[in-house]
């Protein structure tokens, strides 16, 4: 799946209060997955965003060179779970899933 790099931060920082969280075993697994593939895709985002900071001294260059970084797309090896598994968070014996959580899985559910 090609994802933007805001989006790629946008996902850890929502999916990151979830690691915790007790989820079905496939759930949880798609996450763990998603999580270390996108983490591995953001070292070279950080490379560059630190070679910007070196590069641009005045503060309108730097941001205008780090909306291009933060719009620039890389392909992500998503695993997708289908909704009935997300569901099973709703009985018991699992944490429930908030709405900006359940936001920030979107991307890694299945289409019907």
């Amino acid at each position: 799946m090609e994802m933007k790099n805001i989006e790629i931060l946008n996902c850890l920082n929502g999916t990151a209060a979830m690691t915790t969280k007790k989820l079905p075993v496939k759930l949880a697994f798609a996450m763990k997955h998603n999580r270390k593939e996108m983490l591995n895709k953001l070292d070279a985002f950080e490379e560059m965003r630190k070679d910007i900071l070196e590069q641009y001294p005045e503060v309108n260059e730097r941001e205008a060179e780090f909306g291009k970084l933060l719009e620039e797309t890389v392909e992500v090896d998503v695993k997708k779970v289908p909704i009935e598994v997300v569901e099973l968070t709703d009985g018991e014996g699992y944490d429930k899933l908030t709405l900006g959580e359940l936001e920030a899985i979107d991307f890694m559910l299945e289409e019907e």
